[in-house]
C-alpha cells in the first residue's frame, strides 16, 4: 500500500485520511477517478471532434492526472479502439448507401432485421449508434415479446440491440415513431448501449488471459450473481441507471425535475408483481422453497436501497461536480453491483 493515497476530488493536493485506506475505500476512490477520466475522454474525443488517430495521445495525457489508473492503460486503449471500430463500421454502411440513408432506410432496415417494413422508416447515424424510428405495426413484428396475448403492443416504446449488417456488427436503437417523448427513450436506450459496451470490453479483455490485472475491477463492476435473483438484480441495476440518464438531459437544459417521483414509479415497475420489469425479470422464478422467498425479499430491498443510494449520491455531488452531477453518480454506481450501492454512498459521504 503506498504511503500517500490521492483523493479523486482534490487529487493534486489532498491526502486521504488513514481510516479511508481500506480496499473498499480505494475501490470507491478509483471508481470516481475512472468516471472523471471517461468524461474527460468523451469531451476530448467526441465533443471536440478529435481525430481518432489522436485518441491514444489524449488518453496518455488524461492518465497523467490519474497515475494509479495507468494499470488499466491497455483496457482504456481497447475501449477507444472498439469505439473507433464501431464508428468506422457505421461510416462503412453510410458509404455503401452513398451517404443517403434517409431515402433507403427501408432497405437498410430490411437487411438488418430481416423484415420488410410496411410503414415509413426514418434512420439517423450517430456516434456508435444507428437509430431507427418505426411505426407500431412494424415495431411489434421485431419481437413477439413486445406483444401481449391479444396481439397489442406492450408498454415498450424503444429498445437497444446489437445487430448485423452483412458481416458488420452494429449497435442499434429502435424507437416507436409516434411516441411523444422520444428524446427520453433515446437517452434511456443510449445508457443501455453504453453499459453493454463497457461490460463487453471488460469481459473480452479479461478473457484474453489477463485476469489478474482486472480481477478487482471486474468484480467491482458486478459479475452476475449465481443466486435465484442474481440476474434480476443485475437487470434492475441497469434499469435504474438507464432511467437516471434522463436527468442528464434535464441537467443540460437546466430543467428542474422531481427525481424521486420518477424513480418511485420505476421502483414499482421493478418490485410490484404487476410491474412491467418485475414480470420481465423476476416473474420467471418459482417461489417453491423458503430460500427462494428470502432471495425474493432481498431483491425488493436492494432495488429500493439502490434507488435511494442513487438519489443520495446525486444530491451529494451537486456542489462537487456542477454540470455533471447526474452523470458522475451514474458512472460511479455503475461500477458496483446493486447490493453494494448503499455502502459505496456511505464511503463517499465519509470523505465529505
Amino acid at each position: 500500500m503506498p504511503k500517500e493515497i490521492v483523493s479523486s476530488i482534490d487529487f493534486k493536493d489532498r491526502l486521504v485520511p488513514n481510516f479511508l485506506r481500506s480496499e473498499e475505500s480505494q475501490a470507491v476512490i478509483e471508481a470516481e477517478q475512472i468516471a472523471l477520466l471517461k468524461l474527460k475522454l468523451f469531451k476530448t474525443t467526441y465533443s471536440q471532434n478529435l481525430p481518432p488517430q489522436k485518441w491514444g495521445i489524449a488518453l496518455k495525457k488524461s492518465l497523467r492526472h490519474y497515475p494509479n489508473l495507468e494499470v488499466y492503460d491497455e483496457l482504456f486503449s481497447e475501449a477507444l479502439k472498439k469505439a473507433w471500430e464501431t464508428d468506422f463500421a457505421i461510416n462503412q454502411i453510410q458509404q455503401e448507401f452513398n451517404g443517403n440513408l434517409a431515402s433507403r432506410s427501408k432497405e437498410l432496415f430490411a437487411t438488418i432485421f430481416g423484415i420488410v417494413p410496411k410503414e415509413p422508416v426514418s434512420i439517423t447515424a450517430k456516434k456508435q449508434l444507428l437509430i431507427f424510428k418505426i411505426q407500431k405495426s412494424d415495431y411489434c413484428l421485431l419481437d413477439e415479446d413486445l406483444l401481449d396475448r391479444n396481439g397489442n403492443s406492450r408498454s415498450s416504446v424503444g429498445f437497444f440491440s446489437i445487430e448485423s449488417y452483412k458481416d458488420i456488427k452494429v449497435p442499434v436503437i429502435v424507437l416507436l415513431a409516434d411516441y411523444s417523448f422520444q428524446e427520453k427513450i433515446y437517452e434511456h436506450e443510449k445508457q443501455h448501449s453504453q453499459d453493454y459496451f463497457q461490460h463487453s470490453i471488460i469481459f473480452n479483455f479479461n478473457s484474453r488471459g489477463k485476469p489478474q490485472k482486472l480481477k478487482k475491477l471486474s468484480r467491482r463492476f458486478g459479475k452476475e450473481q449465481y443466486l435465484p435473483y442474481g440476474r434480476a438484480e443485475n437487470e434492475a441495476k441497469y434499469e435504474i441507471l438507464a432511467n437516471a440518464s434522463l436527468f442528464d438531459l434535464c441537467e443540460k437544459l437546466n430543467v428542474a425535475v422531481e427525481k424521486s417521483e420518477i424513480l418511485d414509479e420505476l421502483e414499482q415497475d421493478l418490485t410490484d408483481e404487476q410491474g412491467v420489469y418485475y414480470q420481465q425479470y423476476v416473474n420467471r422464478f418459482e417461489l417453491g422453497l423458503p430460500e427462494d422467498v428470502l432471495e425474493h425479499d432481498k431483491y425488493k430491498e436492494r432495488v429500493s436501497a439502490g434507488i435511494n443510494s442513487y438519489l443520495s449520491l446525486a444530491e451529494m455531488y451537486k456542489n462537487i461536480f456542477p454540470g455533471k452531477t447526474n452523470r458522475m453518480a451514474i458512472e460511479v454506481l455503475g461500477q458496483f453491483p446493486l447490493e453494494n450501492w448503499p455502502a459505496v454512498v456511505r464511503l463517499i459521504s465519509s470523505r465529505r
